[in-house]
């Protein structure tokens, strides 16, 4: 993980309403730990992980969309193969 410049260190963290939440010793242990190794503060690290987190959840809900696209034209696709045949010969 790369260091966050400080224009946008302060802007992240400096006009945030706070509030506290339980969280389990070692998850409390892994957020320092990446906070040490990052040299960002444990909000800014949580901050980032739940953005990361989010930004996941989108591309893996638009894969699924897409997914479920293309199954509905492949679906298409065999309903309507039988339309094209005609029996009028290709004029190209």
């Amino acid at each position: 993980m790369g260091v966050i410049n400080n224009k946008y260190k302060h802007n992240l963290v400096n006009f945030m309403n706070y509030t506290t939440i339980k969280i389990p010793d070692t998850i409390h242990r892994k957020l320092k730990e990446l906070s040490s190794l990052t040299k960002l503060t444990q909000q800014e690290v949580l901050i980032k992980s739940l953005s990361e987190f989010e930004s996941i959840l989108f591309w893996n809900n638009c894969e699924s969309a897409y997914s479920e696209t293309r199954k509905k034209e492949s679906n298409d696709d065999e309903h309507y193969s039988g339309t094209l045949l005609d029996g009028l010969d290709d004029e190209y």
